[in-house]
C-alpha cells in the first residue's frame, strides 16, 4: 500500500514537474533579457520564474523525500527521462508535439528544459534517488517501552513481584506489677502462678 501511494503520486507530479522548470526558466530568460535591452531592471519581474522553479524543486524534494516510498520518485524519473532519452534517438521527432503544448490556452516552452538538459539532470536525479536500498524497506513500528512501577496502577500490580514490607514496630506492654509500659511482648506466665494471678486481678475491674 505504501509503495502504490507513492506510485500514484509519481504520476501526478511526473507531469507538474516538466512544465514547472519550462515557465520558470522561460520567464526568467526572457526577464533579463529585457534588462539587458533597456538598460533598466525591476528585480520584482523575477518573482514569477522564481516561484515557478521553487515550486519545482519542492515537488522534487517531495518525492525523494526519505520517509517516501522510492517508487513515486522512479516513476516520475522514468516518465522524465524518457523525452530526454529521445533527444538522442529522433531529436526532429518531438518539434511539433512539444511546441502544441498548452495550458489554459497559454503555450508552454516545453522545449527550454529539454533542450538546456536541466530536464535530463531532474530525471537522473529521481532514478538514482530510488536506488538507495533502505527507502525500500518497510520500517518496523518502534517498541512501545516498557511501563515503570509509578505509571501502573496499584489495582493491575502483579501481586507476586517483590515488594517491600515495613517491619511492624516493636510491641509493648504493662507492667503488672509497676503499672509502667515496658517495650517487648509480655513475658509468659503459666496459669495459676503467682504472676498470672496478679495480671488478672489488675485487668478486672476494681470493685
Amino acid at each position: 500500500m505504501r509503495h502504490t501511494r507513492s506510485l500514484l503520486t509519481g504520476l501526478l507530479v511526473a507531469p507538474a514537474i516538466w512544465p514547472l522548470l519550462a515557465l520558470g526558466q522561460e520567464w526568467s530568460a526572457r526577464t533579463t533579457q529585457r534588462w539587458e535591452q533597456s538598460q533598466a531592471y525591476e528585480t520584482t519581474a523575477l518573482l514569477p520564474a522564481a516561484g515557478c522553479l521553487i515550486a519545482a524543486a519542492l515537488l522534487v524534494s517531495l518525492l525523494l523525500w526519505p520517509g517516501v516510498s522510492p517508487a513515486g520518485s522512479l516513476t516520475a524519473g522514468v516518465l522524465l527521462l524518457a523525452p530526454a532519452t529521445l533527444m538522442f534517438v529522433t531529436p526532429l521527432a518531438l518539434a511539433d508535439p512539444l511546441d502544441a503544448a498548452t495550458i489554459l490556452g497559454h503555450a508552454i516552452p516545453l522545449r527550454t528544459p529539454l533542450h538546456n538538459g536541466s530536464l535530463l539532470v531532474v530525471a537522473v536525479m529521481l532514478v538514482a534517488g530510488s536506488c538507495q536500498p533502505s527507502r525500500w524497506r518497510t520500517r518496523a513500528p518502534k517498541p512501545a517501552a516498557a511501563p515503570t512501577a509509578a505509571a501502573v496502577p496499584l489495582a493491575k500490580r502483579d501481586p507476586n513481584q517483590a515488594r517491600f514490607v515495613p517491619e511492624p514496630p516493636p510491641a509493648e506492654h504493662s507492667d503488672a506489677i509497676t503499672g509502667t509500659i515496658v517495650d517487648g511482648p509480655p513475658p509468659a506466665t503459666e496459669p495459676g502462678s503467682l504472676g498470672a494471678r496478679l495480671a488478672e486481678s489488675l485487668r478486672s475491674p476494681h470493685s
